[in-house]
């Protein structure tokens, strides 16, 4: 039957993905599938769970070598420079990039108080900002109380929706990626009959062919629904088991809000310098902000990945505090990697937003950036969750992660693109719902209008969207890493997890389970 061959399979192949951890194991012992190869003792894990050896040629698809430590940086007692053979290590990563980040912090507050202490008036004509003047010379006491109110709803409208799209994920995972499907495809051509209205024919057209391509590419993806499905729907519930993960995110969301709204003042006050000056100024400060947002961002997904592959690991034995603890090595000792993996990024955003408006001669330039930032950004997602697990560096990261993609094939760009449709679609109808209800807000306040609220409702609501979907997102990524790359340990910690992903994973890799069958009758 199809289910006997799915648990031959699987019996004949522990890791279907064919991963090798191939970063440096100095100084450590080396490991094959998390276990080492010359001891035939269980092997004791952090919180004292014991796992039996396997037998090098119960995996056929390849090794894994991890660095094995009672403490450190790491989870699951491995580690990877933060701790060898049981004895801890406190060191931090890439340090030179937290005191550039420092240092970078340092002179925008700078610029916020030379502004602030500058003076200009608008009808001499010694303005020669780059936004409107009343924006350099406004009074905005009364509007932020109002702008606070509008807030505080939006905030609570999307959070209750929030709730809301992880109970529906949790109990109809696979009904809730077909709708995520559809909704984008269904985005897509209103997009290209968007573009008919506004007379740019050819732009319809191409948004219709991307709808198509789009379709077709989500029809091949079916037969691996159901994989992505049991991903998403055991992510939520880890954090279920841990929510205080959102409430790390929400807490990073408000001190980014706080940040967006002294880098507004400090944009307003900077309109107060000489032309030039002013122009060099708004390059920085926009650096300034792909730079911080990012690393807010990549911190709270570093502390979700740290959490999910605790859990994974660690199964029952988990620590106190698991979520606080991960986040102190998000902080300190991996802080530092993910400034650097934010610096590039940054960098990359920083030449887009200069060449945004140029001339159509180096449209090509821009196409290339656009496509630089989306690779990097995928790449770095990734790389922080080995940041995360096993406390690298980053460059040491960086390779792992090529690893992991080359050696797992397409496999995490399939379950990618299926999940990224039901966290798409989950912004959509968040951003959709909170612009609505900030529209009649804006309507119904003084000092606001319907076109401010909408705004606000569209820019506070994406946010608290993304802090639902971020979350997620981290999680499903760490548990597929996980599976990916040490599938025994969960066997060993979590039989009934292990069983379903595998058969479902052969469940749509028939190759494999033919192949496994023909050994079989050898």
């Amino acid at each position: 039957t199809t289910s006997s061959m799915h648990a031959h399979a699987a019996d004949l192949e522990d890791n279907p993905f064919d991963v090798v951890d191939a970063a440096p194991a100095a100084a450590a012992t080396t490991f094959t599938h998390g276990f080492p190869l010359e001891s035939d003792q269980p092997i004791p894990l952090e919180g004292g769970v014991d796992v039996a050896p396997h037998h090098p040629d119960d995996n056929p698809f390849g090794k894994e070598e991890l660095a094995h430590s009672g403490g450190g940086g790491a989870v699951g007692g491995y580690a990877e420079g933060n701790g060898v053979g049981g004895e801890t290590s406190s060191k931090f990563n890439d340090v030179p990039f937290i005191f550039a980040f420092l240092v970078h912090c340092g002179v925008m507050v700078l610029l916020s108080v030379i502004g602030a202490n500058s003076s200009t008036s608008c009808s001499t004509g010694e303005y020669s900002g780059i936004i409107s003047c009343l924006f350099a010379t406004v009074e905005f006491g009364s509007y932020f109380r109002h702008m606070a109110i509008v807030v505080a709803c939006i905030v609570g409208i999307a959070t209750g929706a929030s709730v809301l799209l992880l109970l529906g994920f949790l109990l109809f995972p696979v009904i809730c990626i077909y709708v995520g499907i559809v909704i984008v495809v269904i985005a897509k051509v209103a997009l290209g009959v968007y573009c008919i209205t506004l007379g740019a024919y050819v732009l319809a057209v191409v948004v219709f062919v991307l709808a198509a391509v789009m379709a077709v590419w989500y029809y091949t993806l079916r037969s691996r629904l159901p994989f992505a499905a049991l991903i998403l729907q055991h992510s939520v519930k880890i954090l279920l088991q841990f929510p205080s993960t959102f409430v790390v995110s929400f807490v990073v969301v408000a001190l980014e809000m706080i940040y967006i709204a002294y880098w507004l003042y400090t944009l307003i006050v900077i309109q107060r310098f000489a032309h030039s000056v002013v122009r060099i100024s708004t390059i920085l400060l926009a650096f300034s902000l792909f730079w911080t947002l990012e690393v807010f961002k990549n911190v709270v997904h570093t502390t979700t990945s740290g959490v999910v592959a605790s859990w994974y690991f660690l199964n029952e034995r988990l620590p106190n505090f698991t979520t606080l603890g991960s986040l102190k090595r998000a902080c300190t000792t991996s802080l530092g990697s993910v400034i650097l993996g934010s610096l590039l990024v940054s960098l990359v955003k920083t030449l887009r937003f200069l060449f945004a408006y140029s001339a159509r001669k180096v449209i090509c330039l821009r196409c290339i950036l656009s496509l630089c930032d989306s690779v990097l950004r995928y790449f770095n997602h990734y790389a922080f969750i080995q940041v995360a697990i096993y406390g690298k560096p980053y460059f040491k990261a960086a390779r792992a992660t090529f690893a992991l993609f080359h050696q797992s094939g397409f496999a995490a760009i399939w379950n990618d693109s299926l999940l990224s449709a039901v966290l798409w679609s989950s912004i959509l109808f968040g951003t959709v719902l909170t612009a609505g209800i900030g529209i009649i807000l804006g309507a119904a306040l003084p000092f606001f209008s319907a076109v401010e609220g909408l705004l606000y409702g569209y820019l506070f609501g994406f946010a608290m969207m993304i802090i639902m979907t971020q979350v997620l997102d981290s999680t499903t990524s760490t548990l597929f890493v996980c599976f990916a790359q040490t599938p025994l340990i969960l066997q060993q910690l979590n039989p009934t997890l292990y069983r379903k992903l595998m058969d479902a994973y052969y469940e749509f890799d028939q190759t494999k389970v033919e192949d496994a069958v023909i050994h079989l009758t050898q």
